[in-house]
């Protein structure tokens, strides 16, 4: 629409929270081009479950079809323990970095702001370092 606030065609939903681990939620969406395609992080569950994570899925192009990557991206496990219920991701403009929130580990129910390198392998992101506060 040429003022820029009018929708001009129909909803599109890009993903569902249709996993078990997601427990009803998915939120958070982050939308990154790549060359090769887009990739939308997401995170699920519930940010003070214990099982909060970021996850993403791929398209072809910004509507879809999205195709979520199997496991979490983000999660405790992945994380090797030193974080919990990592989510709600950002990613910076030149791609190289994210940084997303987490519980700290004490005092208890305080969360903190991370930063992580971030590297692609196509439209696959992988953490180039150890998230740090």
């Amino acid at each position: 629409h040429p003022d820029g606030l009018a929708q001009t065609g129909p909803d599109v939903a890009l993903i569902s929270a249709d996993r078990d681990e997601e427990n009803g939620v998915v939120e958070a969406p982050t939308l990154v081009r790549r060359p090769e395609g887009y990739v939308l992080f997401y995170s699920g569950n519930t940010f003070d479950s214990g099982n909060y994570f970021t996850n993403f899925a791929t398209a072809p192009s910004p509507t879809g079809p999205f195709q979520k990557a199997p496991g979490m991206f983000l999660s405790r496990e992945s994380l090797g323990g030193s974080v919990t219920n990592p989510g709600h991701q950002d990613v910076f403009d030149d791609g190289g970095w994210m940084a997303f929130h987490a519980d700290l580990p004490q005092p208890p129910g305080d969360r903190a702001m991370y930063v992580s390198g971030l590297r692609w392998n196509g439209l696959t992101p992988v953490l180039a370092a150890d998230p740090r506060a």
